[in-house]
Formats: C-alpha cells, structure tokens, sequence
C-alpha cells in the first residue's frame, strides 16, 4: 500500500510550518485527529483561514501571504475530498 500524498491529518498537523509568519493556527498533534469530527473541526478551521476572499480582504496585500494561503486552501480542500 502506497502512502497517500496529502493525507488530510498530515495536512492539519504540519499547517503551522507552512503558514506565514504571525498565523494564528494552533500546533495539531497526530493524537488529536483521529476521530472523524475533530478532522472536519479543523479543516473548517484551517479553510476559514485560508479562504482567498478572507486573506484578500484583510492582507496588505502581501503576495506571498496571499500566495501560501491560495495553495494551503487547494491542497486542503483536494486532501479533505479525498478523505470523505
């Protein structure tokens, strides 16, 4: 069996790595995300922050902040379709 590329829970516990500086996402531990409920709790979480219309509308527009955000918000959202 071949590991998945972007598994939704690795995804949500290394988000803190990815996300520009002054983010406000918590660090995620593999332990917490282990119950179907807590995942989609925190993919709703880490989509509003990530949404293009909420960064756009309040960045300074900082391009690699708005940059990070748009690919957080793909990859996010491919890996939580997948994991449905």
């Amino acid at each position: 069996m071949q590991p998945k590329k972007n598994h939704i829970k690795v995804l949500l516990c290394s988000l803190q790595g990815v996300l520009w500086e002054g983010n406000q996402w918590q660090v995620i531990g593999m332990d917490k995300v282990q119950d179907p409920q807590v995942i989609k709790k925190f993919y709703r979480k880490a989509m509003m922050m990530c949404h293009p219309d909420k960064i756009n509308a309040n960045t300074e527009k900082n391009p690699d902040k708005v940059f990070i955000a748009n690919r957080c918000f793909a990859a996010l959202n491919d890996a939580f379709s997948e994991y449905k």
